[in-house]
């Protein structure tokens, strides 16, 4: 009678650690699944983030100087090529061109 006692007890120890065994694996599907969503999010991000810098890149406007005229539209242009390394490691070449009131 004791022995069934204590088969009684082992096999409902076992079916709840089974069943905490099924939960800790759902709990892991969840969290990968998480993950890759975070990671496609972050990816999404940093593509908006680089197409947006490219534009206010390419429409940069001189608010500082608005009677400004590039040196090359009147005389020879003293243009000052640069290389910069962006914090996703790429490599930038830029030209400054120097402005001048007139």
């Amino acid at each position: 009678m004791q022995e069934e006692m204590v088969l009684t007890r082992t096999s409902e120890e076992k079916r709840a650690l089974e069943k905490d065994i099924s939960s800790l694996k759902k709990d892991v599907l969840n969290i990968q699944k998480k993950k890759n969503d975070l990671e496609e999010e972050v990816a999404a991000l940093q593509d908006l983030s680089g197409k947006q810098s490219e534009a206010a890149l390419n429409t940069k406007v001189f608010t500082s100087m608005p009677n400004a005229i590039p040196i090359d539209q009147i005389e020879e242009s003293n243009q000052l090529p640069g290389t910069f390394e962006t914090t996703n490691k790429e490599c930038v070449t830029a030209v400054v061109v120097e402005y001048t009131n007139n």
